[in-house]
């Protein structure tokens, strides 16, 4: 591992899942009663319909002082899990996974195996964008009967003009043909890394730390979408530490052994906080595929819209093609959930029979770091996506982290844990097909 430290002067189709979601309306209470908890917690199944066990009622409670709010669950053996409703203490519904009610575009990333993390607020539209003090009601939801660690984070957001701080492990496989000991000074890993900041910076946010890890071994040079590869490569970073983000650069991506045109994915949308060593805890992007025909430049692009998804954002505008059908043969149409949660990113709406592709969306999102296809001249993210980054945990002040709960102790695994086709649920997160 080699480490840089610079002090700077300024202070991708989300859910596939093999199941449908049965509704449970707002929530049953579990035998016991609702559940409240303030800084961690362990929950168990409260009831289960074929298929899945489900968490209802499960509280979160957000202090008077304090104006965001972060959640890491945690399964404590093999499991997927995910979100199904999400409640303000006013009632409102900021999501309902069952008939997609709530605030237009707010949804959860998807399943996740292991570990998933959701993040309030995470759009700009909730009144007075931040959040007020409470109990948050969420239900959660699994394929397996286990428990689920809850891991609460509550804290103030960060000053309006106060620059975020982000520490970043690059992990370099072996097709990059870059050492961590060459990679300080290697100037394509330069010309990358200053890209990523530069895409940042308007954003106060900042690049303050970076460190380099060889990924020794070359079978993860070339990550198998299908059987979710890339959260076995994640789950070996497990000398992340806590406000960490990482990223690893390989080969490629593989859908059944042939190369794809997948150029970057995302371990969650946002990824979750404090989870080192799990399979989620991660963004990677084909950084050979991507600078054997760009450059390093394109490449800081891409990684920053993978960074982008980690901390919380969503595409600006989702791909879509006429012609396209659901799983019941309907016609697809563009509809809220194709677009992110952000009110003042520019919205594209091709013309009847015309798809979202770059040429149909120019001005209309190509320039957004975040449309589904980021673009070589992509050079924005809106004042609002930057605010949502700016409140993820992952972004610190002045070293300083933010959040005020007991965290509960995590022990890093020594071997990286497979994960089977059947475990994984088919969930992807791939930029470029959200459907």
């Amino acid at each position: 591992m080699i480490e840089l430290e610079r002090k700077l002067p300024r202070a991708i189709p989300l859910f596939a899942a093999s199941f449908f979601w049965i509704a449970c309306g707002g929530g049953g209470n579990s035998p016991t009663g609702p559940i409240t908890i303030s800084s961690t917690g362990t929950i168990t199944p409260s009831a289960s319909i074929p298929g899945l066990s489900l968490y209802e009622d499960i509280g979160i409670e957000l202090p008077a002082d304090k104006d965001v709010l972060f959640v890491t669950a945690k399964a404590q053996s093999a499991a997927t899990i995910a979100i199904g409703t999400v409640t303000a203490p006013t009632g409102l519904i900021y999501f309902d996974v069952s008939n997609e009610t709530g605030l237009e575009g707010v949804r959860p990333g998807g399943a996740a195996p292991s570990a998933l993390g959701l993040f309030l607020p995470s759009t700009d539209r909730v009144n007075g964008t931040l959040l007020g003090p409470g109990r948050y009601p969420f239900d959660f939801f699994s394929n397996a009967n286990v428990p689920i660690d809850i891991e609460v984070y509550a804290y103030q957001a960060l000053a309006e003009n106060a620059t975020g701080l982000i520490n970043l492990n690059v992990h370099l496989g072996v097709s990059t043909g870059i050492s961590a000991a060459e990679a300080p000074n290697n100037q394509a890993m330069t010309e990358f890394l200053t890209k990523i900041d530069d895409l940042l910076q308007p954003g106060d946010l900042a690049l303050r730390r970076v460190r380099f890890f060889d990924v020794a071994n070359a079978a993860y040079d070339d990550l198998e979408l299908q059987t979710g590869e890339y959260f076995t490569l994640f789950s070996t970073a497990t000398d992340s530490e806590q406000n960490d983000l990482d990223l690893f650069l390989i080969d490629g991506f593989l859908d059944n052994g042939i190369p794809t045109g997948v150029v970057g994915i995302s371990g969650g949308i946002p990824g979750p906080y404090h989870a080192a060593g799990f399979p989620t805890a991660g963004v990677a992007i084909a950084w050979s595929a991507i600078t054997n025909v760009y450059d390093p430049l394109f490449a800081g692009v891409i990684a920053a819209h993978e960074l982008g998804h980690y901390l919380g954002l969503f595409h600006t505008t989702e791909s879509f093609s006429p012609g396209e059908v659901d799983e019941n043969g309907d016609p697809i149409t563009l509809g809220p959930r194709d677009y992110d949660p952000i009110e003042d990113t520019v919205e594209c709406a091709p013309g009847d029979g015309q798809s979202t592709s770059a040429g149909n969306c120019v001005n209309q999102g190509t320039q957004y770091v975040m449309f589904w296809l980021p673009q070589g001249g992509a050079t924005e993210f809106s004042p609002s996506q930057q605010a949502v980054m700016h409140r993820n945990p992952h972004v610190l002040a002045d070293d300083t982290v933010r959040w005020s709960s007991a965290v509960q102790a995590h022990v890093h695994r020594t071997q990286a844990r497979r994960y089977s086709p059947d475990y994984l649920m088919n969930h992807r997160m791939l930029c470029g097909n959200s459907r």
